[in-house]
Parts: C-alpha cells; sequence; structure tokens
C-alpha cells in the first residue's frame, strides 16, 4: 500500500509540474581578479630591469613583505636589490641572511630583517622576466635560410642581452656556429641551429632538454647548444619563434574525430552550449584600453572557449569572435583546431566551473601578451582601440 501512495504521489507531482526540476547549467566563476598582482624591479649597476607583472604571488615573495620578524638597520651598498611593488605599497628585498626588507606605503614603513630566501626571490624574478621578455622576433626582407642565420647570428644573441646580470635564462661570450634549414613551405621555416657561449650550470631552456654539450678546443669552457627552431613570418613582415612541436602536430593530415556524444554529460553540454552563447555579447561590450583586468578577461573567456566548444559539439563556432583574421591562419590557431577543438579539450581547466589562473602579463603599447604555463596569448590593439587575439602558443604542444 505505501508503495503505491508513493506512486500515485510522483504521479501528482509530474501532472502538477512540482517534479525535482532538471539541473540547470553549472555557473561559470568570474576571471581571476587581477587587484594582488604584483610587479618586480631589479636594480644593478646602476639599470633597472622591469618592471614585469606577475599575476599570481610566489610564496617567497608573499613571505618578503608579508612576515618581517623584527626591525633592522638600513642595509649597506648592495650589489643588487629586487623592489615588489603592489598598488601605492612597495618591499625593496636586499640580500643577506636574514635578508633586509624596506616597507613603504604600508601600515608599518621602515626597514625589517627577514628570512626570505633572497636566492630564491631572484629566482622567482629570473623567470618572471622570461616569461615578459617573451619569444624572439625579428624583421628579415630574406627567405628561410637567411631569416634562420639573422636568428642565429643577431636576432638570438640580443634576446639574451636583455636578461638582467647573472639570469640561468641568460649567457655571455656568445658565437653562433651552424645553420641547418631542414624545412621552408608557406612562411614557416624550419632548421638547426648551434651556437657555442658561457653559461651558468643550468642554462634554461637548454639544458632542460639535453640540448647542451661542453665545449672543446677553442670552445673549452663553454657550452656548445645545438636545437631545432621554428619561424613563422607574419604579415608585419617579422618572423617569430614558435614551438617547435607545435609545427609537427599542425601539419599532422588526419585530424582527432570529435569528441563521441555518448561520452558528454548532457547537462556539461548544456552549460558548453549557454557559455558561449554569452561571448559575442560580452566581445561586442567591452571598453577599448589597456586595462590589465580587461585582457585577463579576454583570455579567461577565450580558454574557457576552448573547453567549452567540444564540450557542446559546436565546432563551427567562430574563434574569430575573438581573434584577428589573420591569427586564425597561424600556426598556433591551426595547432588548437586540429588538436583541441575536436575533442574534449583540457588545455588550461578539466570543467567550465574550475577557475583559469593566468600567471603573468605584458603590456606594450598597443601589443600584449596574458601567460599560463601551457597557453600564451598574444594580443593587439585594434583601430576600434579594442583588443584583439593576435597569436596563440602552446609551449608544449604535443605533451
Amino acid at each position: 500500500m505505501k508503495k503505491v501512495w508513493a506512486l500515485l504521489l510522483l504521479l501528482a507531482l509530474l501532472l502538477t509540474g512540482c517534479a525535482p526540476a532538471h539541473p540547470g547549467p553549472p555557473s561559470i566563476p568570474e576571471p581571476m581578479d587581477v587587484s594582488a598582482a604584483l610587479t618586480l624591479t631589479l636594480h644593478r649597476d646602476g639599470r633597472d630591469y622591469g618592471p614585469y607583472t606577475m599575476l599570481t604571488p610566489d610564496y617567497n615573495l608573499t613571505q618578503a613583505k608579508d612576515a618581517p620578524l623584527a626591525p633592522a638597520e638600513a642595509p649597506g651598498e648592495a650589489a643588487e636589490w629586487i623592489t615588489v611593488a603592489q598598488g601605492q605599497r612597495s618591499w625593496t628585498v636586499y640580500p643577506g641572511s636574514p635578508m633586509t626588507v624596506l616597507a613603504e606605503g604600508t601600515e608599518a614603513d621602515g626597514y625589517y630583517a627577514s628570512q626570505a630566501s633572497y636566492s630564491s626571490i631572484r629566482l622567482a624574478f629570473d623567470a618572471l622576466e622570461n616569461i615578459c621578455l617573451g619569444r624572439v622576433h625579428f624583421a628579415c626582407a630574406g627567405g628561410g635560410e637567411e631569416a634562420l642565420r639573422e636568428y642565429v647570428q643577431t636576432a638570438l644573441p640580443a634576446h639574451f642581452a636583455q636578461f638582467s646580470p647573472g639570469s640561468g635564462f641568460s649567457c655571455r661570450d656568445y658565437a653562433p656556429l651552424s645553420v641547418n634549414l631542414e624545412l621552408e613551405k608557406s612562411g614557416l621555416v624550419e632548421g638547426t641551429i648551434r651556437f657555442a657561449a658561457t653559461a651558468g650550470e643550468e642554462f634554461y631552456p637548454y639544458s632542460l632538454s639535453g640540448q647542451v654539450s661542453e665545449g672543446t678546443g677553442a670552445y673549452a669552457g663553454k657550452v656548445i647548444v645545438k636545437t631545432q627552431v621554428v619561424l613563422e613570418r607574419h604579415t608585419d613582415g617579422c618572423w617569430y619563434a614558435v614551438p617547435a612541436d607545435e609545427a609537427y602536430y599542425v601539419n599532422i593530415r588526419e585530424l582527432y574525430p570529435p569528441s563521441d556524444e555518448a561520452y558528454l554529460d548532457p547537462t556539461a553540454a548544456e552549460g558548453a552550449s549557454a557559455y558561449l552563447d554569452t561571448l559575442a555579447e560580452y566581445v561586442g561590450a567591452r571598453e577599448a584600453g589597456d586595462d590589465l583586468q580587461t585582457l585577463v578577461d579576454l583570455a579567461d573567456r577565450f580558454c574557457r572557449s576552448l573547453l567549452a566548444i567540444p564540450m557542446s559539439g559546436r565546432l563551427d563556432f567562430d574563434l574569430k569572435l575573438f581573434c584577428t583574421r589573420e591569427a586564425m591562419g597561424l600556426v598556433g590557431m591551426r595547432y588548437l583546431k586540429n588538436i583541441d577543438l575536436n575533442r574534449r579539450a583540457d588545455t588550461l581547466t578539466g570543467s567550465l566551473t574550475d577557475s583559469v589562473v593566468f600567471d603573468a602579463a605584458v603590456i606594450q603599447g598597443d601589443a600584449a601578451m596574458v601567460y599560463h604555463s601551457r597557453i600564451q596569448l598574444y594580443f593587439q590593439r585594434d583601430e576600434t582601440g579594442a583588443w584583439r587575439i593576435a597569436d596563440v602558443t602552446i609551449p608544449y604542444a604535443g605533451q
């Protein structure tokens, strides 16, 4: 009898429209707030390196500015020091053990002793500097082999020269050795270069890939680097370095098949489709300007779209909503379309409800870059003053 009453009650609920509602699409979190961003500047030998913007503060930097131990005297002369700024507040850190920190614009200005490691803070600065200096690009009117020679003889050493002294991403006594052109087609050049240089024990990123060997003979005491280089020519006449794996995968003839709808959660697909429907209004309503938050917001929505497109099954969604016309034909975007958009991607998050956290950003006039360890988005201001994605690079393509 109880079972009969339960069935009758369920039937009544269905007939009266009081049945439990179908769960709606998940709510999408707002893009990350950049108000906590830090800017770092290194001072050495009368020259400033930076400032560079870090969107997600490093633990050692947080420890240096938030946990002074005791009042201290002003330090004497230092070979170098680093200034960390957040809005109107700043902390200047000086080498030593314990390290000395000068707080300014805070509730308790003055010099403090801190157990934070200066070497760890310097490593954080070096990594941020490497991100913010960006990829190598240069002008060259010649063809593929000329571009490779210009890269190894001029552009690459000029790039190294921008780094602060002592950076593990730089070197001294640079000497180009050889160029080997391997492929040239449709504005894309691939080849192998070799150069010699004096570098530290860890010469990033070359040492991570096993591309470094010890020099001999005239190059004793130096390292010999042999590495593959891929360059892409843009309509501005400049050549831009792109990840070698990215160029390889973009030329795969067989595209990955679309996601099997049987494995997609209908509710997730509904949420992904609803999210895509919000993007045109957002992009149309965005304000022109060089505001850091505006760039991060745009980067967030673009990256979420890379997940929403395969989840929703709407593979025809037009990414030109975000991008310049040229960007759609460049290697980075072609890679995304080939590898990520034809399947359920997890480029940055496994779920639309997870936050996308970017690490750094650079704004230089009408150009900008927003950085995540797995994708870098390069922006250009258009004729209306609005930012548009001009290129994309995926440093770990194919992994």
